[in-house]
């Protein structure tokens, strides 16, 4: 009778050990699924990550394109700039121009701007120097009163602050061209 009753407490016992056997293997397996989910989810954050950095890049430069073109076209229908080469300004632009205060602000302030304007800029052709004249015009900072001033004019001549940057930027080229011993017509060759 001793085996009977020991019988039930070792299969009880063998049970148990069975069961954390088995816990163990399902617990181990478990433990490995969210290890190996955990990696697979910081290799595809890393993944979009690196899409986002490259899209902003791309977007920012395809944006800016755009944004030129538009500022290009803009400007030629308001008979503001001539579209050809070199790009100049029109009688209605250099009015424009002067009653802005644009002309004014940019002739009392040449030599930083000029400075600003070719810090780490490779200006080795007229075309260097035109498109560095024209990116930075599209994102100077004008002193407050002074953006004030333009956005105003802007307004009241129904066009936007692109082309009003970009009048500016076709003066502030040709002035650069002339310190930098260019013409205007140096563009086309």
């Amino acid at each position: 009778m001793t085996n009977t009753a020991t019988m039930p407490t070792d299969t009880i016992t063998w049970s148990k050990r069975v069961g954390n056997v088995v816990s163990n293997i399902l617990l181990g397996q478990t433990k490995e699924i969210i290890v190996r989910t955990d990696e697979g989810l910081r290799n595809l954050n890393k993944s979009v990550d690196e899409i986002k950095k490259e899209l902003d890049v791309s977007i920012k430069v395809d944006l800016k394109d755009v944004r030129e073109r538009f500022a290009a076209l803009e400007g030629k229908a308001s008979d503001l700039f001539k579209g050809q080469s070199p790009i100049s300004l029109t009688s209605k632009g250099s009015q424009f121009l002067n009653n802005s205060g644009l002309k004014q602000y940019i002739d009392d302030n040449i030599e930083r701007l000029v400075d600003t304007c070719s810090k780490n800029k490779n200006m080795v052709t007229a075309y260097d120097v035109q498109q560095a004249s024209f990116d930075f015009f599209d994102r100077y900072n004008f002193p407050k009163e002074i953006e004030n001033v333009l956005k105003t004019y802007a307004f009241n001549q129904g066009i936007s602050m692109d082309i009003i940057r970009r009048i500016g930027a076709i003066y502030f080229r040709d002035l650069c061209l002339e310190k930098m011993n260019f013409r205007p017509e140096d563009l086309d060759t």
